[in-house]
């Protein structure tokens, strides 16, 4: 397994956010290490197939010190020891870099007939969410992008876009998707007849005192 560093002389104040910002764009167990003269400290993130903190208790030999959980933990570590844990933890975790995808946690399959007013009262129910309450992701398959994509947002990197069932296009309701983040998908979704499968969060768009679904 390949473990993502950073080099030394990083803020130590910022080295969560450097983690997350590192694992959410390579998804790789990282872990940004602040050096400051004979040790550093790094606060590391992993992903969903490796727990963090067990792989740490087996390379425990090249830390100073350690602590936290399945996916979250932070390490205190000598300057000169930073090589042998890297190499101690890329021994110890058997995952081959095909196998570092992102995964995602589906709580359910459904059709477009489903996203209705009453479901989404239904979710309200189980608010508020959070970080040990993630609102819940669903997934639709054979959706058909209607219309062309729009960008939005002040800084032009979401998208919005309309979709409908592809298998009976008349008779479903055409629904509003946006795509956080996601504005470099524009070409690939204006292709005419575009189809698609999704995962999401459905939600209510309130705008000038009105809601849409």
């Amino acid at each position: 397994m390949d473990i993502d560093w950073l080099l030394p002389g990083l803020n130590a104040g910022n080295n969560v956010a450097q983690s997350i910002n590192i694992h959410d764009a390579c998804f790789r167990t990282c872990i940004p290490d602040s050096l400051d003269g004979a040790k550093g400290r790094g606060s590391a993130r992993s992903i969903a197939n490796v727990h963090l903190f067990e792989a740490l208790q087996r390379v425990s030999e090249h830390l100073i010190a350690f602590g936290g959980h399945a996916h979250a933990a932070g390490v205190e570590v000598a300057a000169a020891s930073v090589e042998a844990l890297r190499k101690a933890l890329n021994g110890t975790i058997p995952v081959a870099p095909a196998e570092m995808v992102p995964a995602l946690e589906i709580e359910a399959e459904v059709g477009l007939p489903d996203l209705s007013p009453a479901l989404l009262a239904e979710l309200s129910r189980l608010e508020p969410f959070g970080s040990g309450n993630r609102p819940p992701l669903f997934a639709v398959r054979g959706l058909e992008v209607a219309g062309a994509p729009r960008v939005m947002g002040q800084d032009g990197t979401h998208l919005s876009f309309f979709v409908r069932s592809a298998s009976q296009p008349s008779a479903q309701s055409i629904l509003k998707a946006v795509a956080f983040g996601r504005a470099h998908l524009s070409p690939e979704l204006s292709s005419r007849g575009r189809r698609i499968d999704l995962a999401f969060r459905p939600m209510v768009n309130r705008w000038g005192g009105s809601r849409s679904y």
